[in-house]
């Protein structure tokens, strides 16, 4: 059962993440993936790490579009 719910879920991202694109880049200091489609920024991936152990505790997605705006200082 376990295995038919990861294949449903491989299909379900592959219908997210066609004819978009993802590449990793600096966000707030530290690397996240930028999902873009037709050169617009459709979404962040944010990482809250552990810091001790290098692993990731929490993913965020960013998607509202104030907050996908570029803001250079």
């Amino acid at each position: 059962m376990l295995e038919r719910q990861w294949r449903e879920g491989e299909s379900e991202s592959k219908k997210f993440f066609f004819g978009k694109s993802a590449t990793v880049a600096i966000v707030n200091n530290q690397y996240g993936i930028v999902a873009t489609e037709n050169k617009k920024i459709t979404g962040v991936f944010c990482f809250d790490w552990h810091s001790s152990t290098q692993t990731i505790k929490k993913i965020f997605y960013i998607v509202d579009p104030n907050k996908l705006k570029y803001h250079p200082f």
